[in-house]
């Protein structure tokens, strides 16, 4: 889409699509705000401050690659710095990039809701005799303090369903491993140990 390019943004963010989806949800949330703020400021003559509110823009549309938005930003800040715009044109133009924005993010969330179900209805669930022998396949490489090998063994964990009780502490030793963090994934371990003894009832 010329309005987004999830891929780049995706990968921005190591392929988190369910993070990707809910910066750009705060951020439409928030770019409202920022387009009656500009044409307050604009209508008052207030340049330098109208010019910071695009900046802002311009860097978050940046991140999240929504490409048109970013693009017709600079645009309008060059406008602003030479001041030669009026408060109606330059909310008129942005007021239409967030209605293309707004289409190609629900249809993006559509897509991802469909994929993720059908992604979902072929993994098998974690059970606790799957969650010890990953753990137990894990520790040595923590205790060597091996962040590939590690990773690798983490990735077992995406083709399974996590139960919600462990979902936030899994995504914990993934991120501590990803920062070569191995004090605090030990922690995690031994938190999930006690979890695991602590579960009564399981599918396994």
């Amino acid at each position: 889409s010329m309005y987004l390019d999830p891929e780049a943004g995706i990968a921005r963010l190591r392929g988190n699509h369910k993070l990707y989806l809910n910066l750009l949800h705060t951020f439409l949330s928030e770019f409202s705000q920022s387009a009656k703020k500009l044409q307050l400021l604009l209508g008052q003559n207030e340049w330098d401050e109208a010019k910071k509110v695009l900046h802002s823009i311009k860097g978050v549309s940046g991140n999240l690659s929504a490409l048109s938005l970013h693009n017709k930003t600079i645009e309008l800040e060059k406008r602003v710095a030479n001041k030669s715009t009026t408060a109606e044109a330059a909310v008129k133009q942005l007021d239409e990039e967030y209605y293309h924005l707004e289409k190609t993010v629900s249809l993006m969330e559509s897509l991802y809701s469909t994929h993720d179900q059908e992604n979902t209805a072929k993994k098998k669930h974690l059970t606790k005799t799957d969650l010890t022998a990953i753990i137990n396949k894990l520790l040595p490489h923590l205790t060597n303090r091996n962040p590939v090998t590690c990773r690798e063994i983490l990735t077992k964990f995406d083709s399974y369903v996590i139960p919600n009780r462990f979902e936030e502490k899994i995504t914990e030793l993934k991120e501590y491993t990803q920062v070569y963090n191995f004090k605090r994934a030990m922690q995690v371990v031994r938190v999930l140990n006690e979890e695991i003894g602590n579960v009564k009832c399981d599918r396994s």
